[in-house]
């Protein structure tokens, strides 16, 4: 995965001195990938080991303090349908917990951009020279012979992409993982185990389904990566070569050709985005029946339970499953994600 071995996939195609990076090589899969990326998410220095230590900690801490809110507003809620017996006092230091938890979830949550915005933009600047350093060293007859504009366009998503996978499994996909074995064991706790199994089933069905479509979506955006890099090949080499375009008279064959790799993209935008809808709804339509699952199982826990589920437990149940799947799995999470699969 170095520039190194880059290096020596293009033996033979050329003279045994020139450099030949992975242009055309088979996709690579998702293990060669993170197995890639790895030293970049591994910060060098102290300063960015501390940050990554400060923002996972956020985020893990941030998963555990999230528990507390559902929990109070069930104290709240059964304290309230028992006729508010006893003093009010207790049900408003229980609202002001709810607040302070509440809120420090999201100061968590804003310490854990913070300090990782310093950890991925240096995770992206090292690959970047890391890059640029290969791209140097590559030999003058390799530049002379290949494009230019698809070799930058190629540099600005493969750098973007670094970060994007640093953020997607350290503070996406591990984060849920996380929540959800925490959501899962307080739904044991109270009683409730048939609804903790409807949450999982959920999870893993969200989780397979997201897998598989993004897969699919992956072949689709190497597509539209080959469509825009020929585009931005075409447009690079065409106004660098201007003076021999019209020295040929080939300006209207050039603009000719440009039309139809403009087709081409357009067509493989339309095909990506009709492809994130499907995904989308997809993934709406499993989070709603997770949640359809939990509350129809905790309304039966209401009449038939043993223990039976109060009215503040099917609220913290409801809180519950909508902090898993409206936090944890929200669309908003991936959407920088989703420009690169």
């Amino acid at each position: 995965m170095d520039p190194a071995r880059n290096s020596r996939a293009g033996a033979g195609r050329g003279s045994e001195n020139e450099m030949t990076p992975l242009l055309d090589e088979p996709a690579l899969t998702w293990t060669e990938i993170v197995r890639f990326c790895v030293p970049y998410i591994v910060p060098l220095d102290t300063k960015h080991r501390v940050l990554a230590i400060v923002s996972i900690s956020a985020v893990i801490l941030g998963k555990i303090l999230a528990l507390a809110p559902p929990l109070i507003m069930s104290y709240v809620v059964d304290h309230i349908a028992e006729g508010g017996e006893g003093s009010l006092t207790g049900t408003l230091w229980a609202l002001f917990l709810f607040f302070v938890a509440s809120a420090g979830v999201t100061g968590l949550a804003m310490l854990q951009k913070v300090s990782n915005s310093y950890v991925s933009s240096d995770a992206r600047r090292r690959f970047s020279v890391d890059l640029y350093k290969h791209l140097v060293s590559l030999s003058l007859s390799y530049h002379l012979k290949q494009r230019s504009g698809k070799v930058m366009s190629m540099m600005g998503r493969a750098t973007s992409s670094v970060t994007m996978l640093t953020n997607v499994f350290l503070f996406n996909l591990m984060p849920t993982l996380f929540e959800t074995i925490l959501v899962t064991l307080v739904f044991f706790k109270l009683g409730q185990p048939s609804v903790a199994i409807a949450i999982l089933v959920s999870v893993v069905f969200y989780f397979s389904f997201t897998i598989a479509v993004t897969s699919w979506r992956a072949k689709i955006r190497r597509g539209l990566n080959d469509a825009e890099n020929n585009l931005s090949d075409k447009t690079h080499e065409t106004l660098t070569n201007l003076e021999s375009v019209k020295v040929f008279q080939k300006d209207e064959q050039e603009v000719a050709d440009y039309e139809a790799k403009s087709i081409a993209f357009r067509d493989a935008s339309v095909e990506i985005t009709s492809s994130l809808e499907i995904l989308n709804a997809g993934q709406g339509f499993i989070r709603l029946l997770g949640l359809f699952a939990g509350l129809c199982i905790a309304a039966y826990g209401t009449v038939y339970g043993n223990p039976r589920v109060t009215p503040g437990t099917f609220v913290s149940i409801n809180l519950f499953i909508l902090q898993l799947f409206q936090v944890g799995l929200s669309p908003a999470k991936k959407q920088s994600a989703r420009r690169f699969f």
